[in-house]
């Protein structure tokens, strides 16, 4: 009987882990397809894993439903990657919105959800997390930007 019981359990383990493989590499081709199409494909890599990096320990949002979910995820990509294609060509704006980025990151992570309820050892830690990476990934930024790389500095 628990044979059954741990069968069924490593079974369901499998398909939800098939499932998010599912998920997550759509959302990659998608966002591969979108940067080529915007003509950003290098920003939109950069966006993906910096975005990924930040998301992972930052918490936020949770849609109500997996459809409304996506809706809403390929939506503020294509809004980000208009505003990248855009902003390709004004280093100050850029620079602006990363540092109110960073402030934001900074001040309000994590943010947990109805889903996911933090606690307060989860809170400091995932904070902690949030805010070192977006320091880092800032860092990197201002490194790129001194060294004149600035179509990849202002994303």
């Amino acid at each position: 009987m628990a044979e059954q019981y741990f069968e069924k359990e490593r079974n369901e383990i499998i398909t939800y882990g098939i499932e998010r493989g599912k998920i997550i590499l759509t959302s990659l081709i998608v966002v591969i397809v979108l940067g080529t199409l915007f003509g950003i494909f290098v920003q939109s890599i950069i966006f993906l894993v910096t975005f990924c990096l930040i998301r992972r320990y930052a918490g936020g949002y949770h849609a109500d439903t997996q459809k409304r979910c996506y809706i809403i995820s390929f939506a503020v990509i294509i809004l980000i990657f208009v505003y990248i294609a855009q902003i390709e060509h004004s280093l100050r704006i850029g620079a602006f919105v990363q540092v109110i980025c960073l402030i934001i990151i900074l001040i309000m992570a994590p943010i947990d959800n109805d889903n996911r309820k933090l606690n307060v050892v989860e809170k400091k830690c995932y904070g902690k997390r949030t805010k070192i990476t977006a320091l880092v990934i800032h860092a990197v930024y201002v490194f790129l930007y001194s060294i004149r790389y600035w179509d990849i500095a202002t994303q």
